[in-house]
């Protein structure tokens, strides 16, 4: 039985640690897999033990280029420091590769594009799974990047744009989506709860700024009182401390004062109700009337399609990156990035034509179900590994 080693670079239990799961128990009966995860936090590496995966903490440093859109600035610590990082870090892991014998090196990030270099003269495959929007193909590190991704035997992609904005010429491609959890791919649509004329409109971003937590605050203002904004997520914003990366980017600190603002005000407005971090977001899809993800860059909104199992339209920015999952008039609306005019306005259409929403959370439902069940992604799975070897 080939043996597979997957690297997850994030501790914390996210789209990207539940997306490589999901993997993971599609391959285990044809595959023996280990799965490297951080030491610290140890929350998705308890999600892989329970499970039953033979789960290892990083044995030396992962460095990570953090170039997509919502990561850090280009010229942060965390950035430039992967770049000369990595080569102190590559020895450690080879040695840990050849001594378990793997035979595919799977990189569950394009922050991973490097990790390539740790098996060259191996015996062993290489995936890049790429979950993350590359913030620029311009820039000497988007196209390091790019050129880093060229040297894996097999690319994945969540998104058809972005495999054919990389447009890499080496590499075998996959459109690999991510898929429901075994629990929401068995919901059915359930009633919702509350006032037969109230409309809720359900936000799962938390307090963060890429996500458009603030353009969603101040179009609160702007809508009806029957109208409930309810918001799902971490409601905290630190404050930038005096480091030299900070002074660099003094902005950071305009931003934390606007975030602070933007929960002062939400924490005031009557129809806005804060939720705070929810581990169960099931309920929360079943009772609102639709999502709103209103991103202020492109990013890939997974809550889009496990929305639609519930039978819930979408409002999102408007960003070529996200058509895949979102088509304005179909399954969802979409609007002006950044707009709150425009966000208001976009639910006030939803909020006051139940047959538009139905209609569209319809086929948000039947979407969900066409490309982001187990079983379809299961094959495609499948099929490129099977392509791959």
């Amino acid at each position: 039985m080939k043996k597979i080693a997957m690297i997850l670079h994030c501790g914390t239990v996210g789209g990207s640690g539940l997306g490589l799961l999901t993997t993971a128990k599609m391959l285990r009966d044809r595959y023996d897999i280990v799965v490297y995860c951080p030491a610290r936090p140890k929350d998705i590496y308890r999600r892989f033990e329970a499970e039953g995966f033979a789960v290892k903490a990083h044995p030396a440093p992962l460095p990570t280029y953090g170039y997509f859109n919502g990561g850090p600035a280009l010229l942060t610590n965390s950035c430039c420091s992967a770049l000369w990082e990595q080569e102190k870090c590559i020895p450690a892991w080879r040695r840990e590769f050849e001594q378990e014998g793997i035979d595919v090196l799977l990189a569950n990030s394009i922050v991973l594009s490097w990790m390539y270099r740790c098996v060259e003269g191996l015996p062993c495959k290489t995936i890049c799974h790429v979950r993350e929007v590359l913030r620029s193909k311009r820039t000497f590190l988007g196209r390091r990047i790019l050129r880093e991704l060229e040297n894996f035997d097999m690319v994945w992609y969540i998104s058809d744009y972005e495999m054919e904005r990389h447009a890499l010429s080496h590499p075998k491609k996959a459109i690999v989506r991510d898929c429901l959890l075994d629990d929401q791919a068995a919901a059915v649509e359930p009633a919702r709860g509350g006032e037969e004329n109230d409309f809720r409109v359900l936000y799962v971003g938390g307090a963060s700024k890429l996500k458009g937590f603030p353009t969603l605050i101040r179009a609160a203002r702007r809508l009806d009182d029957k109208i409930t904004v309810r918001v799902a997520g971490y409601l905290s914003c630190a404050k930038p401390g005096l480091t030299p990366g900070n002074l660099l980017y003094f902005t950071r600190f305009f931003q934390y004062f606007a975030m602070r603002r933007a929960l002062e005000d939400a924490k005031a407005q009557k129809n806005v109700e804060l939720l705070g971090f929810c581990p169960d977001l099931n309920a929360l899809f079943a009772e609102c009337d639709a999502l709103v993800f209103p991103s202020s860059k492109a990013h890939q909104a997974r809550p889009a399609f496990e929305a639609g199992v519930y039978a819930k339209p979408v409002i999102i920015s408007d960003f070529p990156d996200t058509r895949d999952n979102v088509r304005d008039g179909e399954n969802g609306v979409t609007f002006k990035p950044n707009s709150p005019r425009a966000l208001a306005k976009a639910i006030d259409r939803l909020a006051g034509d139940p047959e538009l929403c139905r209609r569209l959370g319809e086929k948000n439902r039947e979407m969900a179900l066409t490309y982001h069940t187990y079983e379809k992604v299961s094959e495609a799975v499948q099929a490129a590994m099977e392509e791959l070897l």
